[in-house]
């Protein structure tokens, strides 16, 4: 939760900076609105991301039973074989 509270801080700090910087109190107004439409769609795109991860890796390693057979290629060489040096 830390690093997600940092980052809306970074990215509400920026915006603000950025609405400072211009004279117009509407392009202020302007710019505080777009980019803090900004800034949920980034958190709200960290959040899919770290979830995603969550139950990808953590959750169903728990039911991964790694009985499968091992991987050979139906052309090719074998895994581990070294190409041979053309002259």
């Amino acid at each position: 939760m830390g690093a997600f509270a940092l980052a809306h801080a970074a990215l509400s700090h920026a915006v603000l900076t950025l609405a400072g910087s211009v004279e117009s109190l509407w392009l202020q107004g302007l710019i505080i609105l777009v980019g803090n439409v900004f800034a949920v769609v980034m958190e709200g795109l960290l959040v899919y991301v770290q979830t995603t991860r969550l139950v990808l890796f953590e959750f169903f390693t728990r039911f991964l039973r790694a009985d499968g057979r091992l991987f050979r290629p139906a052309h090719g060489r074998e895994p581990g074989e070294r190409r041979a040096k053309q002259a």
